[in-house]
């Protein structure tokens, strides 16, 4: 069975501040992804449409991104 989960957060804060956090996603600086909870989020290029990764067994595609605003 394929499953499609879309996950959507707002949040209260000026676009270029959460920009530069999701820029940091998947780096040796990640400021998003709470690794000391949950095994590492990685990619296999860098951030950017068509990166394919994920954190252990769960696996992501990138299919949407622009540095310094949005990353779906």
């Amino acid at each position: 069975m394929k499953i499609y989960n879309v996950h959507e957060r707002r949040l209260d804060a000026a676009p270029e501040k959460v920009g530069a956090i999701l820029d940091s996603l998947s780096s040796k600086d990640d400021r998003l992804w709470p690794g000391d909870r949950w095994p590492p989020q990685r990619f296999d290029a860098p951030l950017g449409v068509g990166a394919k990764g994920g954190h252990g067994p769960i696996r992501y595609a990138v299919s949407a991104y622009v540095p310094g605003d949005r990353g779906v």
